[in-house]
């Protein structure tokens, strides 16, 4: 393996779920031709749940951090996003629900979707019927996909100002391990904003150019001036809304 042009740190990527498309399809092709590096993945991947099912919870990554990774100069290759994608399974950063074991090692033809989980006072993972939130309360995404785990998150707020999730790093849509109910490798803490605030997930067998798609939905929004069933000009996708509502202080 240390001979090889895939090295440790890129197989670690791969299992994160962390490598863009190009990364990825690389990493792939090795990997059908490789017995030793798929022993590698299939043991990392078995750690990966293991450590999950012992640790469930971890600290969460901050929105503030998230947007400074977006602008720092210089890390927009796949293997430097490897490298945030592999520290985030090695300490599985941000997980606070649980998904069930089998989606985290199974393969699934469930539905596309995107559900929002949020931590409550006693510590668990609870749907929140009529999103309302709290600024300070952590909440997790967690999606389920098949063939369209091609993926990105973004959100907007009233202002119409808009803050990327996914992908960390670079242009492109992050590769997502198809699943049922797995859990995105970070929270997200509500910060000091307090409204209305639109996550968009969108998912498609494609991948998809982020700035592009931001542009898209900065029009759009400055034509309607809106959140509120706000349209998502994106083709060849399925997009997933959660709109939420966030308030000032503790539940």
């Amino acid at each position: 393996m240390e001979n090889h042009e895939i090295d440790k740190l890129d197989l670690i990527a791969y299992v994160a779920g962390g490598c863009v498309e190009k990364g990825s399809e690389v990493i792939g092709a090795h990997l059908r031709s490789c017995e030793s590096c798929r022993a590698y993945v299939d043991a990392l991947a078995a750690e990966k749940a293991e450590f999950l099912e012992k640790f469930p919870y971890r600290e969460t990554t901050r929105t503030a951090p998230l947007i400074m990774v977006r602008r720092a100069a210089g890390l927009t290759s796949w293997r430097v996003y490897g490298i945030a994608a592999s520290i985030a399974l090695m300490l599985t950063a941000g997980y606070f629900f649980q998904a069930p074991q089998y989606a985290l090692s199974g393969r699934t033809k469930g539905e596309t979707g995107l559900k929002v989980f949020v931590r409550n006072s006693r510590g668990e993972a609870e749907q929140r019927l009529e999103r309302t939130y709290y600024s300070g309360e952590r909440i997790q995404f967690v999606y389920s996909c098949a063939g369209l785990n091609k993926f990105m998150l973004l959100s907007i707020d009233t202002s119409g100002s808009i803050t990327r999730y996914y992908p960390q790093q670079g242009d492109s849509s992050v590769v997502l391990q198809p699943g049922q109910d797995i859990p995105l490798p970070h929270s997200i803490l509500l910060d000091d904003y307090t409204g209305k605030e639109l996550f968009i997930g969108i998912f498609s067998e494609k991948s998809q150019g982020l700035t592009e798609v931001q542009s898209r939905i900065k029009t759009e929004f400055n034509r309607v001036k809106k959140i509120d069933s706000l349209n998502v000009p994106v083709t060849d996708a399925v997009v997933c809304k959660q709109y939420i509502a966030v308030r000032e202080g503790a539940r």
